[in-house]
């Protein structure tokens, strides 16, 4: 069965601190002439109680912060898509228009949170990997932005999620002529981790990592502007230990998490 295209419907989160910007410079990146994209920016408005008597001067600094943020997604975008700005929890309301919107990739910026303290706050990318109901990239800024993504890594172990990662890699890398490298990592110590028989049955070519899936991943993020994994469908608290969740939050490069995309 065909699985999902994941640049055809771009979701990108936008904040005030600029994080959100380098998500939708990315997902341009990736984007055809035929793809919709909505730039959404969510004020946090309840955070403000915390102000006392300044919380109605404090909504209103957030909120045009957050619609000049949006202004300018907006005119990065070229003006294509939609915008909308809209007030609640942030991780909610993202997940709400993702499911509304359809999205096959919602893109968010990191804010550089290690991945405990992004369990413990409830921060939106960590939301996302848990939760969205389709591909997710955290997106990463490394200089020369204009020319992303220059180099592609994916995992890959055997499975058909990661065959799907090494096939959307392959193809984006040709559309935007970034060079590609595929990785298997044999440390794992059981199949599980890599089925070298259906690596070598799918004619993909790899380059094998003597380490352990988490550090041969790590290891490639250094030198790509763009690491993607294949997700094997675990959401919620059966994510926190997947090495696609891991790897999203720890790689220095932006990381892409597949779901369904064959």
């Amino acid at each position: 069965m065909a699985g999902v295209d994941p640049f055809e419907r771009f979701l990108c989160g936008i904040d005030a601190s600029g994080a959100g910007l380098d998500a939708v410079r990315q997902t341009l990146a990736f984007s055809r002439p035929d793809s919709e994209l909505v730039l959404v920016g969510v004020s946090a408005s309840h955070q403000a109680s915390h102000a006392g008597m300044l919380a109605s001067h404090a909504v209103e600094t957030m909120e045009a912060e957050i619609r000049a943020a949006l202004d300018d997604a907006r005119e990065m975008a070229g003006r294509r898509g939609e915008t909308r700005f809209v007030r609640g929890r942030p991780e909610e309301a993202l997940l709400q228009i993702a499911a509304e919107f359809g999205a096959t990739l919602v893109a968010v910026g990191s804010h550089e949170r290690r991945r405990a303290s992004g369990v413990l706050l409830g921060g939106v990318a960590t939301r996302m990997l848990h939760d969205a109901p389709c591909s997710v990239l955290v997106a990463r800024s490394r200089g020369e932005v204009e020319e992303f993504p220059r180099s592609i890594a994916a995992g890959v172990d055997g499975s058909a999620a990661s065959l799907a990662a090494a096939a959307v890699a392959q193809e984006l890398g040709k559309r935007v002529g970034a060079r590609v490298e595929l990785v298997a990592a044999k440390g794992g110590g059981s199949a599980e981790d890599c089925d070298l028989q259906a690596i070598e049955g799918s004619g993909v070519a790899v380059t094998y990592s003597e380490a352990k899936p988490l550090d041969a991943l790590l290891e490639a993020a250094q030198d790509v502007d763009l690491l993607l994994v294949g997700s094997r469908g675990l959401r919620g608290l059966r994510a926190l230990g997947s090495v696609s969740e891991r790897i999203a939050h720890q790689a220095p490069c932006s990381v892409l998490v597949l779901r369904g995309a064959y």
